[in-house]
């Protein structure tokens, strides 16, 4: 199992959390019942928002069965998808209606001293936190990374950005944890078949997190 998140630099980590032999059988029943142990074993029962897994239907159904895991549907493979499923529901008549009717209303303030400043002077009558009217943002092109377009945004939309640090870290597939495998059997080899399940689990985890130790013994020194 490994673990994703943004730090406050908006900047993608990951984390090996454990590599354990699974002896009973691989029912959702009892993949729930490991993820409940790992989780309880790293103090973050209640810091779990999703679970990637294959699209087999014992891992699916171990995710929902899964308590702890606040986002407990399957998910699918991310960001492409979600940028079609933007564009599609933008070429509606009825959304491309509302955001034509919008541009026109905050241009109208856009090009208007007197408007704006009647703006101001009603959000002040009514006690609101002074607020700007904002022009569509444009596309984000697919060369660009869209951490950085958050980070840079953060100040000016700072509960749509929160949003994004806590959604974004979802990885959008299973391959990080498909290489923690590849690490496993990179160690158990045939001259090395005899190693035990918490050896190998020992050995993989400080592998797979070496940059962290590594940078660690830079620090103490």
């Amino acid at each position: 199992m490994t673990a994703h998140l943004i730090d406050d630099n908006w900047k993608p980590k990951s984390y090996s959390l454990s590599t354990q032999q699974m002896i009973d059988r691989h029912t959702a029943a009892n993949l729930s019942d490991a993820m409940g142990i790992i989780f309880r074993k790293w103090d973050i029962s209640d810091k779990v928002l999703a679970v990637v897994t294959d699209n087999a239907a014992n891992a699916v159904n171990a995710v929902r069965d899964t308590i702890e895991i606040q986002e407990q549907y399957d998910l699918t493979c991310a960001g492409h998808t979600l940028q079609l499923v933007v564009n599609k529901a933008l070429a509606f008549p009825e959304i491309q209606e509302i955001c034509e009717k919008a541009g026109k209303l905050v241009g109208h303030f856009r090009h208007s001293n007197v408007a704006t400043k009647a703006l101001q002077s009603k959000q002040e009558q009514l006690n609101m936190k002074p607020l700007k009217l904002i022009q569509s943002q444009p596309q984000l092109r697919f060369d660009l990374d869209y951490l950085e377009w958050w980070k840079a945004r953060a100040d000016r939309f700072p509960i749509l950005s929160n949003l994004a640090r806590k959604y974004l870290c979802i990885p959008a597939s299973s391959a990080n944890s498909e290489r923690t495998f590849s690490t496993a059997g990179n160690i158990v080899t045939s001259k090395r078949s005899c190693l035990s399940p918490e050896n190998v689990s020992m050995l993989v985890f400080l592998y797979q997190n070496k940059s962290i130790i590594e940078s660690d013994i830079i620090l103490s020194k």
